[in-house]
């Protein structure tokens, strides 16, 4: 989505008449900021329940001996929203083949090459247990939307080890730093300014208004391809940005929703006719996700005895 989540507030102000408030009065900034993340959740679970394969991503996991525990990624939808686990034993990617979902009351635990998994309260459990540290997992999953906030503050000095985060800096002498929005979490995002996450994760203790200095947690280690440079921007939690992963088209639902939710608290004769709009608007987006799910799919052939896949 284009447009930061600023001018989303704004127009809904405008929209539902809230455009009068201050600290101690009307409707503050977080209040709409909560509802249009309110309504990314819920036409996510909508889309996501129909149309399973919309916001697949992939992870892949190094296979540790003798383990048959590992975690989910962080950003699955619910926690476990999982559509398939691969496995391997060797460096080649062509070597993958699908493992069986089956129930945890299958559960064995014996050593040999994976066939079956579990899930378990956010981690998948594999059996049999892998011997060696050979090979990987490849889980398919879906991802939820990263959460929407507010630039908080800006980059002003950082320092990088060329793989740890040592020291974060932020402008103070043109911005200023949101201390109240900083003090309700303990960790931060880096975002540029088309909303791209450029650092996720950032654990802190706390960030002062006046220095702007970032007391971090400890050193942060990033991942590959993230960085971090003078000018980006800070949002608050995990998995936050400034921009809408969602469609374009799906902007004017966000919207709709923090609107009626305003409504709503205003007691406005308007909520009900507004209630009625979103209830309509929400079935058209769902069904514009049809056409990404609507390819034809062939029934997989599985040979158990080698445990390859193939489709045809």
């Amino acid at each position: 989505m284009a447009r930061l989540v600023d001018y989303l507030i704004s127009d809904v102000r405008v929209q539902t008449e809230n455009e009068d408030f201050s600290d101690s009065i009307g409707i503050g900034d977080n209040e709409v900021l909560r509802y249009i993340n309110e309504a990314q959740q819920r036409i996510q679970a909508r889309i996501y329940a129909t149309y399973k394969n919309v916001f697949t991503e992939e992870k892949v996991e190094s296979i540790v001996a003798d383990q048959e525990e590992y975690s989910l990624p962080a950003d699955a939808f619910t926690g476990n929203a999982v559509s398939q686990v691969e496995f391997k034993s060797d460096s080649d990617e062509k070597n993958y083949y699908p493992l069986e979902l089956r129930s945890i009351k299958n559960r064995s635990v014996v050593s040999g090459h994976p066939d079956i998994y579990f899930r378990k309260n956010k981690k998948i459990l594999i059996s049999p247990v892998p011997e060696t540290s050979n090979g990987s997992l490849r889980i398919s999953y879906a991802k939820a939307v990263n959460k929407l906030d507010k630039r908080r503050g800006s980059i002003a000095s950082v320092t990088d080890s060329g793989t740890q985060i040592t020291a974060i800096t932020l402008e103070v002498s043109t911005d200023s730093v949101d201390t109240d929005a900083v003090a309700k979490d303990n960790f931060l995002c880096v975002v540029d300014r088309a909303g791209n996450i450029k650092m996720k994760n950032i654990e802190y203790d706390s960030i002062s208004g006046t220095t702007g200095v970032v007391t971090l947690t400890s050193n942060h280690t990033y991942e590959s391809g993230e960085s971090i440079a003078v000018g980006d921007y800070i949002v608050v939690g995990k998995y936050t940005s400034t921009h809408s992963e969602l469609p374009d088209h799906v902007e004017r639902y966000l919207m709709a929703y923090a609107a009626w939710k305003l409504l709503k608290r205003d007691s406005s004769a308007d909520y009900s006719e507004q209630e009625l709009e979103l209830s309509t608007m929400e079935d058209e987006i769902v069904d514009t996700f049809a056409g990404i799910d609507d390819d034809v799919y062939q029934i997989p052939e599985i040979n158990e005895d080698e445990m390859w896949f193939e489709l045809y």
